[in-house]
């Protein structure tokens, strides 16, 4: 048996196997956002300024001293010389990007795109800050936010979530101290405890003037119906006479997809401004975050279904108003910190660091009808459901819009519930009077 031979290769093999398996590659599946430009989609403007808004600008942090200072010239740098606070890292922001795994093919140019525009956005904040002063102070504080916006944002892109791709990863976005979550894409609106999240849900050219036009036409048809109806009885004529005015009027509740938050004002307007109909639009709950980055950086653990302290609020949660159930047994025999309703592991340490307000603050706990907030004095059965999506159907494979569907459907045909149910499909431009009599 002869001995093996040895080959050499000059590389001109596996660039040649190279070319071969780039020829029989298929085209790379596009995103969810289609032909709709990066910048368009992913609302890269609004989503900058959010974030900074959402910052810390409180004077334990170098930003919020030198905008104090901008605002204040004349402090003797009272505010310049306070302490610092350990989220001064060398970055003017660590900012969290949350992508679903349909949209990860832009992840990259988003996070590029977003870095430019949280920098002209922050520095925006700085500069409209300054006061209106000729002194050399200003000069001084021009001076010090140029050297300040020398620092650059940090924009990382989150890897696998750790619950689902509808859940802000807080867990994630800790481990590099994020300040901000940008979370795109599908949402189911859970509330977060420690982190703000600014939602992009994914706009596009969608127009809804389709649904005003058969919204109003269903309107009308009604009205004739009714009219007809009086017609025909000078006794239910005379009954009615003095609601003319409120039986011209169609009360509804506006709820809809989160992907179409970004055009629902605009529908609302363009209904309200037919002075046929009184619109309640569904809102994203506003954030309450109940634990601060000094009490997370000492290591308090959190439990937040714990005696009821996630009930009213996100995605499934129901209606709730009011205050939880939770801390209402003896307090020395659990270990409630008594903040809107959370509890964590006991710890003398960390209980000694919540003052006294805080303590005793309660969470506004909002009322919620498939993720949305309504108004808590909203009478439901005076109002008809409308509700704005493509997937109508309580059957359908995808799990996130047959969740959102089934809990609205749930609770307004409860007996208390709406008096009818619309669904309108931008997909379809189709209006559907009654979903539950649908086939």
């Amino acid at each position: 048996m002869s001995p093996p031979r040895i080959m050499f290769d000059d590389g001109s093999r596996i660039m040649n196997d190279a070319a071969v398996d780039q020829e029989e590659c298929p085209e790379q599946i596009s995103s969810d956002r289609g032909s709709v430009p990066i910048e368009v989609y992913y609302e890269i403007e609004r989503v900058a300024k959010e974030v900074v808004d959402k910052l810390d600008w409180s004077t334990k942090t170098s930003r919020g001293r030198l905008l104090a200072t901008a605002k204040v010239p004349n402090n003797d740098n009272s505010i310049a010389s306070s302490e610092h606070n350990e989220d001064d890292d060398g970055f003017l922001c660590r900012v969290a990007l949350q992508f679903p795994d349909e949209l990860l093919s832009d992840a990259s140019e988003v996070s590029w795109r977003m870095e430019h525009a949280i920098m002209a956005a922050y520095k925006l904040k700085l500069v409209s800050g300054q006061a209106t002063d000729t002194t050399t102070t200003k000069a001084d504080i021009s001076t010090s936010i140029t050297q300040h916006l020398q620092q650059y944002p940090l924009v990382f892109i989150l890897g696998d979530t750790t619950y689902g791709s509808c859940c802000p990863d807080e867990v994630s976005a800790n481990h590099l101290n994020a300040h901000v979550i940008v979370h795109y894409g599908y949402a189911c609106l859970a509330p977060t405890e420690s982190i703000p999240v600014v939602y992009s849900f994914g706009a596009s050219d969608t127009n809804l003037t389709g649904c005003t036009d058969l919204v109003l036409r269903q309107i009308d048809k009604m009205r004739m119906q009714e009219e007809e109806s009086i017609e025909t009885s000078i006794d239910k004529q005379l009954s009615h006479a003095d609601d003319a005015g409120s039986r011209n009027k169609i009360k509804l509740l506006l709820l809809y997809e989160v992907k179409y938050h970004h055009c629902i004002e605009n529908l609302k307007i363009a209904l309200e401004e037919s002075r046929l109909v009184d619109v309640v639009l569904g809102s994203i709950p506003k954030q309450q975050l109940s634990v601060g980055r000094d009490e997370l950086s000492k290591g308090r653990v959190l439990a937040s279904n714990c005696c009821g302290g996630g009930e009213g609020s996100g995605e499934g949660s129901g209606e709730g108003s009011g205050e939880t159930n939770c801390c209402k047994n003896d307090e020395h025999t659990n270990n409630c910190n008594d903040v809107g309703g959370e509890c964590s592991l006991p710890s003398p340490q960390i209980s000694s660091s919540l003052d006294n307000n805080k303590r005793r603050e309660r969470f506004h706990i909002p009322r919620t009808i498939g993720g949305l907030e309504i108004p808590n004095d909203l009478v439901l059965s005076e109002y008809t459901m409308l509700y704005i999506g493509d997937d109508i159907d309580i059957d359908s494979i995808n799990s996130n819009s047959r969740t959102r569907l089934l809990h609205i459907l749930l609770r307004c045909q409860a007996p208390d519930g709406t008096q009818s149910l619309w669904a309108y499909s931008p997909l379809n431009n189709h209006l559907n009077t009654d979903i539950l009599e649908s086939p």
